[in-house]
């Protein structure tokens, strides 16, 4: 529980208080003894790096064209007008409304 300073002075019994290692101080409260004080934390750094670099005769050029990958973009094949009949396809079998006149979508 984190209390301010403001409510510090109510809580304290005014009987006996501990200094304890480590700048902490012991305080007897109506809440019982309570321990205040800054801790010391000591934070751990901890970088890792990993740089992974193979080119082999291909061009760098190269490495953007998706062919080269042996990837093939379906929409390259197709027509305007068959893309066009795709999505429209599309959104009449996910696309609905229900009785109260709402877009009811389907997901994937």
């Amino acid at each position: 529980m984190l209390l301010g300073a403001d409510v510090r002075g109510n809580l304290i019994k005014g009987e006996e208080v501990k200094h304890l290692r480590g700048g902490l101080v012991a305080v007897n409260t109506h809440f019982g003894w309570t321990v205040m004080g800054k801790l010391k934390v000591e934070k751990e750094k901890h970088s890792n790096v990993l740089l992974s670099l193979y080119v082999s005769d291909n061009c760098i050029k190269d490495l953007w064209n998706l062919d080269v990958l042996g990837i093939k973009e379906s929409c390259e094949k197709k027509s305007r007008n068959e893309l066009e009949e795709a999505v429209k396809d599309h959104f009449a079998i996910n696309v609905s409304r229900d009785e109260e006149g709402r877009y009811v979508v389907s997901l994937p």
